[in-house]
């Protein structure tokens, strides 16, 4: 079971173990234990195409809303 339907989550996520979207997007990460893993950041698309990275996220336990916020004021697709 993927994990966006085992959390129930109304949204994909996206899996990139081989770090391809690092060097593809500039993506920043960070080395851990001689890991190289993912900062935490959240990226809008739709239709393809990146329409708003969130980068840095200071306060996480704050940035779910942040993000429903910035997307409750984008204009509605007809």
């Amino acid at each position: 079971m993927l994990l966006a339907d085992r959390l129930r989550l109304p949204f994909a996520i996206l899996a990139d173990p081989s770090l391809i979207l690092r060097d593809v997007l500039k993506l920043p990460t960070f080395d851990a234990d001689g890991t190289a893993l993912y900062r935490r950041l959240t990226m809008v698309i739709a239709g393809g195409a990146v329409e708003h990275v969130f980068h840095p996220i200071p306060e996480p336990e704050r940035h779910a809303g942040e993000v429903v916020e910035w997307l409750r004021s984008q204009p509605e697709e007809t």
